[in-house]
């Protein structure tokens, strides 16, 4: 009979040798989560955003009644994105009325149409189809007096996904 039950204990500790530890258990489900999470970070595709140039200009001018000179700056790019421009100015005090335009100077087509506004905020989407120089322009009318306008031009592309 000692024999027999000896048997037995050498069949328990075997078994139990074999059996995991709860430690190797929480080790397992780690690497099954980690494996899992690894696979559906691989099977999405991933987009990388694309920045291009950024031009801004900040300023104040004071413009002339009577003087046949306006202000103007110019935004020559062959686009190849879609770009924005967001445009903002401020009259400061009084004086003769300020006209504002932006148009592209190589097609004749306006991006903003004229305005005499005393303040003014548009953002507009310039395509990548828009390609050509683009003109600013501020001026007054009237024989005398002066205006003095603050301004804000942000020329930026939109965001382009790579894929």
């Amino acid at each position: 009979m000692a024999r027999g039950s000896r048997g037995r204990k050498q069949r328990e500790q075997v078994s139990k040798s074999q059996e995991w530890t709860v430690l190797e258990q929480a080790f397992a489900v780690i690497i099954v989560i980690l494996i899992i999470v690894a696979a559906v970070a691989f099977s999405w595709k991933k987009e990388t955003v694309r920045v291009e140039y950024i031009d801004e200009r900040i300023g104040a001018i004071d413009l002339h009644a009577g003087d046949p000179a306006n202000y103007t700056f110019y935004f020559d790019r062959g686009l190849k994105g879609d770009y924005q421009i967001a445009a903002s100015y401020r009259l400061v005090g009084s004086g003769p009325l300020v006209h504002f335009k932006v148009y592209n100077d190589t097609s004749g087509i306006a991006l903003i149409s004229e305005t005499t506004a005393s303040t003014f905020y548009k953002r507009v989407v310039v395509p990548s189809t828009g390609a050509g120089e683009y003109r600013f322009e501020w001026w007054v009318t009237g024989t005398d007096g002066v205006s003095r306008v603050e301004y804000d031009v942000l020329i930026e592309p939109t965001e382009t996904l790579v894929t």
